[in-house]
């Protein structure tokens, strides 16, 4: 349910590391697009995630500073 797809939560994970895009890219043999396309998603989607878990545990987010 909170858990990102296996290969954006790795391109997440390298980015973390502090690879730039096109390190993360030439790595995986894709493009910088592909990897700047899949660092927006994670973004979104653990934001979404980050609200769930609020609403979960009846949490009020003020304010949030993506």
């Amino acid at each position: 349910m909170f858990k990102l797809p296996e290969r954006m939560e790795m391109i997440w994970l390298m980015k973390a590391e502090g690879l730039r895009e096109i390190e993360i890219a030439d790595t995986l043999g894709i493009s910088r697009q592909a990897v700047n396309k899949a660092l927006r998603d994670a973004k979104a989607k653990l934001f979404e995630m980050f609200l769930g878990l609020a609403e979960v545990f009846r949490f009020e987010v003020v304010r949030v500073n993506v």
